[in-house]
């Protein structure tokens, strides 16, 4: 046995003060004349034994009680075998799982509601000196200090699901950071949570030995899942009123097989497809879904299917801005070209403009998906400064050099895209002999790679210094390159080895002249995600945009309800928003400067949460041990007897109560003695 307050202990010495009364008679006594002298005599021996045995009873009972009283001031408690400091103030991290999953049944009912009054019955086990923090996946900044007990009670109060997934590295993390924060003896780490297994995959936090943790699990009621995983399109290239297939993956979490689940495709609210999907047990099936672009403009699409009782992953949303034209730009020395102009009418999707080096709209050079820069010897450094901007957004360049003039003209162009250096004009007729089947320009183009294909052929060609990490699209007889390409920021530079006139070669003319520069306009822009998911920390790019000082970006939902001003930083070629933690909810988000729509978000739920497979306590417990740590406990406590539980534990079974009870049993027992022993 121990006590939590020994100094009250040596009120013991007080028990000397009615030993001494009861020992010491100092009632003067009055002598009485009697004429039988004998007899009372006897009377007085009799009485005065009686008299003895009575104070000493009353004298036993008296010290007793206040021995009890005083064990009761002085707080005696059994300790346990697992604890070594019971005394001191203490700080106490509870982490309460408020993700998608504690929406399932328990066998106490809904388990988040479960852990709520779990974590209050915590917090009233530890005393009004105590430390606590509160934890949720909201990793919200009221929760990153440490409260009394009342105050954990407000916040316990103000907690609810949350689209935020957290994993055991990154919780633990911000536990350690609040608890380092107190000077308390003794620290303690609660986790209450379903046990997700994908929760659990590792620990990489410095958990100091001297911690303990303690592990409440809620284990759900079996169930399965159903839910879409992911969406993409299987070209990069959208195209008004042509044909488009989205790709669809379709989860089962469950045991069990399930079929005839009813997948509709939604674009800008109207339904444009519908499949019925078949899905083997704890596998995924990818549903093609078809349908035609008949609007340009940002589209808002929407996947749904039906699936109970776990139902925020029935919904899946995506979004992607469909260009009404594309803009090509041909820049020449000093005259424009017939060639691309006569390439370019054929097909009105493509809007052309050429313009020569006098006579340049600097501002409209970055807008372009397609710049050909055909016999340009220099770039001025306006012009140059708006081709990066255009790099950085995605845009494309193509370099066409003129074979009658000497290398050394075009090695800064060259240089300053990032492609290799020009020799010399090589006058030989060479045929291509080799096509690049493999790369995205060709792709789609061909049913079929026939090696005796018909293939351009140049009687002038430029040889370069070294073409070595550059990836060559086509290749002559004699190896030099024809047409290469070289990444470049966020996009492709193109290298044409001869210029495109009867006397240097006859790639104009040629079949794969239209499709190889129409693939360039096309696959270029950067290329903007369909969906982003909440609770992740991705930047949302906007290209050519740029902000005045007193201009204010907004992001806001459908119906107007939220309306949240992003982090903006500003990057060459335009904008980085970033939205952080501001968005909650799956949906689609408009992006407004003014009353503008300048993009669109679609923000999607994580599909962690959907991954419906348990830990039990004791899998926890061994990942624990796996990780290296071995103060862990699992509390299997019921909800109401939790908090003696842990108090117990915390500070050893304390027995004032009883010595309280013995106090006053020995007084009652003194008051008897007093008035039957007469």
């Amino acid at each position: 046995m121990n006590f939590l307050y020994p100094g009250f202990l040596f009120a013991l010495f007080t028990l000397a003060i009615p030993i001494i009364i009861h020992l010491f008679n100092f009632r003067r006594y009055k002598k009485v004349a009697f004429s039988n002298v004998k007899f009372l005599k006897n009377v007085k021996e009799r009485t005065q034994a009686q008299s003895q045995l009575k104070h000493l009873l009353v004298l036993i009972a008296r010290l007793l009680a206040l021995a009890c009283l005083i064990f009761v001031f002085a707080q005696p408690i059994i300790l346990q075998d697992n604890i070594d400091n019971f005394s001191g103030k203490k700080a106490v991290s509870i982490y309460l799982d408020n993700s998608f999953s504690m929406n399932a049944l328990g066998d106490n009912g809904n388990l988040f509601e479960t852990g709520r009054q779990f974590a209050y019955n915590i917090s009233e086990a530890y005393g009004n000196a105590d430390e606590i923090q509160l934890l949720t996946n909201n990793f919200a900044a009221e929760q990153q200090r440490l409260y009394s007990k009342e105050g954990i009670s407000n916040l316990l109060d103000k907690a609810e699901i949350s689209a935020s997934f957290r994993d055991v590295n990154q919780i633990v993390t911000r536990q350690l950071e609040a608890l380092n924060k107190s000077d308390a003896e003794r620290k303690e780490i609660y986790l209450i949570t379903d046990g997700q297994k994908n929760v659990f995959d590792d620990l990489k936090a410095n958990l100091d030995s001297s911690i303990s943790v303690k592990v409440i699990p809620l284990l759900p009621q079996p169930n399965g899942n159903i839910y879409i995983d992911s969406c993409w399109f299987q070209s990069p290239i959208r195209q008004l009123n042509n044909p488009e297939e989205l790709m669809v993956r379709v989860r089962n979490a469950s045991d069990e097989d399930r079929n005839g689940i009813s997948l509709k495709l939604f674009l800008n609210e109207t339904q444009k497809s519908l499949a019925n999907v078949d899905v083997k047990a704890n596998s995924f099936t990818d549903i093609k879904l078809t349908f035609t672009n008949s609007l340009s403009g940002l589209i808002l699409g929407k996947l749904e299917i039906n699936d109970y009782p776990i139902t925020f992953d029935d919904v899946f949303y995506f979004q992607y801005n469909l260009k009404p034209n594309i803009n090509v730009l041909v820049l020449s020395k000093t005259d424009t070209s017939k060639v691309f102009r006569s390439l370019f009418k054929t097909d009105t999707y493509f809007s052309l403009k050429q313009s020569t080096l006098g006579n340049i709209q600097y501002n409209e050079v970055a807008q372009n998906n397609l710049i050909i820069l055909n016999d340009l010897d220099e770039i001025p450094s306006a012009l140059a400064s708006e081709l990066n901007n255009l790099l950085e957004n995605g845009g494309n360049i193509c370099f066409i050099p003129n074979t009658t003039s000497p290398a050394t003209n075009f090695n800064k162009i060259t240089s300053f895209l990032g492609l290799p250096n020009l020799e010399e004009v090589q006058k030989q007729k060479l045929k291509v002999s080799t096509l690049n089947f493999e790369h995205p320009l060709y792709q789609d183009i061909f049913q079929s790679q026939d090696k005796n294909l018909d293939l351009p052929s140049t009687s002038k060609h430029f040889t370069l210094k070294n073409s070595i990490g550059f990836e060559v699209l086509m290749k002559l007889d004699n190896g030099d390159p024809f047409f290469l390409e070289s990444k470049n920021q966020n996009g492709n530079v193109y290298l044409i080895t001869s210029n495109l006139t009867d006397s240097a070669s006859n790639f104009h003319r040629h079949a794969l002249f239209v499709p190889t520069f129409f693939q360039m306009a096309l696959k270029a822009g950067k290329t903007e995600p369909l969906y982003q998911t909440i609770g992740k920390d991705e930047a949302i790019g906007l290209s050519n945009q740029n902000l005045g000082n007193e201009e204010v970006i907004h992001i806001k939902n459908e119906d107007g309800s939220l309306d949240i001003i992003p982090e903006i930083r500003r990057i060459r070629g335009g904008l980085e928003l970033r939205v952080f933690d501001q968005i909650e909810n799956a949906g689609h988000y408009s992006i407004y400067l003014n009353d503008e729509v300048l993009g669109g978000l679609a923000m999607n739920y994580d599909r962690n949460e959907s991954e419906i497979t348990y830990l039990s306590g004791e899998e926890i417990l061994a990942n624990f041990n796996n990780w290296g740590i071995k103060n862990v406990e699992l509390i299997n406590e019921e909800i109401n007897s939790v908090t003696k539980s842990i108090a117990n534990k915390t500070n050893g079974i304390p027995l004032w109560q009883y010595f309280l009870l013995a106090s006053i049993l020995f007084f009652g027992i003194e008051m008897l003695l007093l008035r039957l022993l007469k």
